[in-house]
């Protein structure tokens, strides 16, 4: 991956969350971002409040362009666009989006980062500099750290998804490591991943199958399929408040029904896609999670069985669709 002298555009996802959004931008606006490079937000379908916030919010720390559409040219005055989505397309569709348009616009490389998030001092030009000569790379992600302590609760940002469980879990691991090792499949989370435009115009962008959770498993290891690498950047430190969009705790517990029932979908049609084979299984190991939480509330059960079904009805692409915009 190389992003020396190359344009960078950074997709931030907003939905419902405008003060966090604001203060993940400004923490991007405060790391020294390359000349030419730009902040590209994208509301997914908030409120006209929300919205209203976001406007005042991203205003204060910058002037800012409002993009009419996908196909709005880059403004040359502002390092800040906002784009407003009618409708929330959830991770996959909303990243797409901020995707596209970086990828319409010439970048070479593109760091979709959760509006949850800030991003520590120097932490976007460890990621740049990582990458700069590493073209075998076809995405990287950070270290996670608490959100208000750069030094607490730190983690790194590679894991593996484990086939038989579906559960996951944090990984220190180099880039030759970074491989399927046994039943461990590995994946850059998708709170921060500086992902090569070239890796994405060969591969296709997130699967939209997917609402929320998964997505960045898929995508990781298409990548892989293609003979890119993943890698993890130990001097770049993102502080994360786990959760505060999608409603899962910090140690990955879920504890929101919507948690609880994307999840679940996802997984299956994570499993319909890359292990059909497994699907009865996967679907037995979830409703035995879902009885196993009958004792602390009903309400997680039926949201998880409720996934369950959802999930197996859904439709499904096998992969992102591919695309290279011009």
């Amino acid at each position: 991956m190389n992003t020396v002298g190359c344009a960078l555009a950074v997709v931030v996802l907003n939905y419902e969350n405008a003060a966090d959004t604001a203060a993940c931008v400004g923490s991007l606006l405060s790391n020294g971002m390359p000349a030419g490079s730009k902040v590209i937000v994208v509301d997914n379908g908030s409120g006209a409040q929300c919205v209203s916030s976001l406007l005042a919010g991203l205003g204060a720390l910058a002037p800012f362009a409002l993009l009419e559409t996908e196909l709005s040219t880059a403004p040359d005055h502002v390092r800040t666009c906002i784009f407003l989505h009618p409708e929330n397309a959830g991770y996959a569709g909303g990243n797409n989006i901020g995707i596209r348009i970086a990828m319409r616009w010439g970048a070479n490389s593109v760091l979709v980062i959760n509006n949850d998030t800030i991003m520590w001092p120097g932490s976007l030009k460890a990621l740049i500099d990582h990458c700069a000569e590493c073209p075998e790379l076809g995405v990287v992600g950070a270290m996670m750290s608490s959100y208000d302590d750069a030094s607490m609760n730190v983690e790194p940002g590679l894991r593996t998804l484990n086939v038989v469980t579906s559960a996951s879990r944090s990984e220190i691991c180099s880039t030759a490591s970074a491989n399927r090792v046994g039943l461990r499949l590995p994946y850059v989370s998708g709170a921060c991943m500086l992902f090569s435009t070239q890796a994405l115009r060969q591969v296709g962008v997130f699967n939209e199958s997917f609402f929320l959770f998964f997505e960045e498993v898929e995508i990781c290891l298409r990548l892989l399929d293609s003979g890119y690498q993943l890698d993890l950047c130990p001097g770049a430190i993102v502080g994360h408040r786990v959760g505060a969009t999608t409603g899962a705790s910090a140690k990955g517990r879920s504890h929101s029904t919507r948690a609880f029932f994307h999840s679940s979908r996802s997984a299956v049609i994570f499993y319909r896609i890359r292990y059909p084979i497994l699907v009865p299984w996967i679907v037995m190991v979830r409703m035995l999670f879902a009885l196993r939480l009958l004792a602390e509330d009903p309400k997680f059960t039926m949201a998880v069985l409720r996934g369950l079904a959802k999930g197996l009805r859904a439709p499904v692409e096998c992969s992102g669709q591919v695309t290279d915009p011009t």
